[in-house]
């Protein structure tokens, strides 16, 4: 029976290890199903978060392009109404020529309200510029540092991902060795753990089995074991009670003879207990004392130890009383002093009392005689103007709340982004430490590190860094200074060893000592000469000096005049010429540049396509094309309609830049839409639809058919008879 049951607890363990290799091999691929799900979805968020990455920085050269347009046009409009140009402008007198340009004509000498107003329009659009630029830039950043943490978590579930594919390979290797997969070959795998659980069950049931047997079998051999142990009791007890007979049988023996020497021990003490009975009964008040000791004596004690306890008790107490009524004495005394204190102050409340009634009886009588002769319309007016001033206030308030809540959600942003900057810096922090770590452990693995004994540690590097900066620049400059030694002793010693090697192979020669002694006397006497030579011409260099000194006021005169003679030289390169057509043209490039910025300005409301500058050092036109990645091409490029549209922009901005003080509402154009195609003429209808949304006048004087019937308004001048034309406004 117990090898039965032993192989039903193996097969049983076999079933069980099968089942949960088999539940941790679901769980495995249950996660790594999920993992791959939440990959797909970070890979999503990934991908949308580059293109939105990549099409913000995409924007952001079409933002800076415009921005630096509209800074270009802004600081041209600026030199324009500069102070040097207003004083020019007073300087201008009619009839005279001008300075700048020698027309005869002064369009700019008055001062011109519309440029003012051009020029807080051109500021407002850089302002308007720059901030969208800023928002593109912070919304870059945080593009980027999302970015970043999504691949970051992209990695780490990757990582994941693959941890969890290793370990269901592993546990899958592990099933393939079990023992159970032969059985289970055939199985389903959806019915894999059906099958173990009901092989689990069944094995079970005949474990229940055997163990109910095992029970009984148990049983019975308790049973007997109960009653041999009864009977060994017996016997144990039997041998006991005959040596506990003898045991008593000789401490009788014992016994009686301690009692012999009991008595005769009383027999001498009792003399002294007397004694001692005399010497005590002084303590005790009742003389009878000794009987009750004697009846009783552990009674006895016990009452004299609960005398003695109560006396003690007793006597604390008294000495505990006498402390409280000492404490209640002095507390006594001080509510004694309080209880006057309290009274003088109620005193004291009483007169003040009586004095403030006193003060509101005259507060009382001054109230009646307010608004003492006034009439109740003054007093209703006054409190109607207070009202005003408070509903005054409290709109200000509203406003200054208002201000105060887009200031809050502004800071709100901010605080958001600086989160997103913390968490992003937190993370730059854990990869810095993550790679000192990488460092520490690759710089403690060096041999040289090891053969130093040096630790690679932050407390290490700690101390390090606590070293004032000054000792380190220091160190380091000696460092490199016996660096440089080192190196130049090398070279010398490098140097020094070639030239002994050749000296060496030169001496192995067959001359006597003769010869080379009158080499030697030859070189000293061409050495000597040499000397003297270079003797005189360090003589001829002093006196050079002396003469560059004498010469130097001459020389600085000479580089003075230099330099005013290259200045008026730049300046006559620049804009010298006998006509003076050099500076006109100078000065007309700038007058084009300007009327190029109001051109522009009022091109961008036609059509946001098509943008005009002019050719470098040139005063001819050409177009950018900004829907085509800003290519730059000739003017004669355009078609009908955008040539019209460019037209009529550059008449604008002539308009703008010629109109003086006065607004210019009215704009009347003759012809030039006959030569038009139907798409050309229908862009031209809209770009003078939209200048007349503006609020300006827009007269045409067409004979085209269908220019005619989309004017509602018409001045049409009908032919007569006699040679008389009659004007109907239709």
């Amino acid at each position: 029976m117990f090898e039965k049951k032993q192989i039903f607890n193996q097969r049983r363990e076999q079933v069980v290890t099968a089942l949960a290799l088999w539940m941790r091999i679901h769980t495995q691929k249950t996660n790594s199903n999920q993992l791959e799900q939440q990959s797909q979805t970070q890979l999503v968020s990934v991908s949308k978060i580059e293109s939105e990455l990549q099409a913000a920085q995409a924007l952001a050269p079409m933002l800076a392009r415009d921005c630096a347009s509209v800074e270009q046009t802004l600081q041209i409009a600026q030199l324009v109404a500069s102070e040097s140009a207003e004083g020019l402008r007073e300087q201008l007198q009619a009839g005279l020529a001008c300075p700048v340009c020698g027309g005869l004509e002064h369009p700019y000498a008055v001062h011109l309200p519309y440029q003012d107003a051009a020029l807080i329009a051109l500021k407002n659009n850089v302002t308007n510029k720059r901030n969208e630029s800023q928002a593109l830039i912070t919304r870059i950043g945080i593009l980027s540092s999302t970015l970043s943490s999504a691949q970051t978590q992209l990695e780490q579930l990757s990582a994941t991902r693959l941890v969890s594919d290793n370990t269901t390979l592993k546990f899958q290797a592990e099933w393939v060795q079990h023992a159970m997969r032969a059985e289970l070959v055939l199985v389903a795998e959806n019915d894999i753990q059906v099958c173990l659980d009901s092989a689990l069950v069944v094995i079970t049931s005949h474990l229940e089995k055997l163990t109910a047997q095992e029970i009984g079998f148990q049983k019975a051999l308790q049973e007997k074991e109960t009653l041999q142990v009864a009977k060994d009791k017996s016997q144990l007890a039997l041998q006991s009670q005959k040596e506990t007979f003898d045991s008593l049988t000789q401490e009788q023996k014992i016994n009686h003879q301690a009692l012999q020497s009991v008595v005769q021990q009383i027999a001498e003490l009792t003399p002294q207990i007397e004694s001692t009975l005399l010497l005590i009964s002084n303590g005790f008040v009742d003389a009878r004392w000794q009987e009750s000791w004697r009846q009783d004596a552990s009674t006895f004690v016990a009452q004299c130890k609960k005398d003695v306890f109560s006396w003690n008790s007793k006597q604390k107490n008294s000495v505990e009383f006498f402390s409280h009524i000492q404490l209640l004495g002095n507390a006594l005394e001080s509510l004694t002093l309080a209880l006057k204190k309290n009274i003088q102050t109620l005193t004291d409340q009483s007169d003040q009392c009586s004095h403030q009634e006193l003060v509101l009886q005259i507060i009382r009588e001054k109230r009646k005689a307010l608004f003492d002769g006034k009439s109740t319309q003054d007093i209703e007016a006054n409190f109607n103007n207070a009202v005003a001033l408070a509903r005054q206030a409290q709109t200000n308030f509203q406003l200054l709340s208002q201000q105060s809540s887009s200031q809050h959600t502004r800071l709100v942003e901010v605080t958001r982004q600086s989160v997103a900057q913390v968490v992003s810096s937190n993370y730059e922090l854990s990869q810095a430490q993550t790679n000192f770590d990488v460092w520490c452990d690759s710089f403690q693995s060096r041999t040289d590190v090891a053969e130093l004994g040096t630790s690679c540690s932050l407390e290490h590097l700690q101390r390090w860094l606590d070293v004032p900066l000054a000792w380190a620049v220091t160190e380091r400059i000696e460092l490199q200074e016996i660096d440089t030694a080192l190196a130049s002793a090398q070279a010398v010693l490098t140097q020094q060893s070639l030239n002994l090697t050749r000296h060496q192979a030169v001496c192995s020669t067959s001359e006597d000592v003769l010869s080379v002694a009158n080499k030697l006397s030859e070189l000293e006497k061409t050495l000597l000469a040499v000397s003297e030579a270079l003797t005189a011409l360090r003589i001829a260099l002093a006196e050079d000096d002396k003469r560059l000194g004498a010469t130097n006021d001459l020389r600085l005169k000479i580089q003075l005049q230099s330099t005013r003679t290259d200045l008026w030289a730049r300046l006559g390169e620049l804009i010298g010429s006998a006509d003076g057509k050099k500076f006109r043209n100078f000065a007309q490039q700038m007058t084009l540049d300007i009327l190029l910025g109001y051109a522009n300005s009022h091109l961008q409301s036609l059509t946001k396509r098509y943008r005009l500058q002019r050719i470098k050092n040139s005063l001819g036109l050409l177009v950018v094309d900004q829907d085509m990645g800003d290519e730059v091409r000739s003017v004669h490029s355009l078609s009908g309609g955008e040539s019209f549209l460019v037209s009529l922009a550059l008449a604008l901005g002539l308009a703008s830049l010629s109109s003086h003080q006065v607004r210019v509402e009215s704009l009347f154009i003759d012809e030039g839409f006959g030569s038009l195609d139907a798409d050309a003429l229908l862009l031209a209808m809209e770009a003078l639809d939209k200048l007349q949304a503006q609020g300006r006048k827009v007269g045409v004087i067409s004979h085209v058919q269908e220019m005619t019937e989309r004017i509602n308004t018409r001045v049409q001048v009908q032919r007569m008879a006699g040679g008389v034309s009659k004007v109907v406004v239709s």
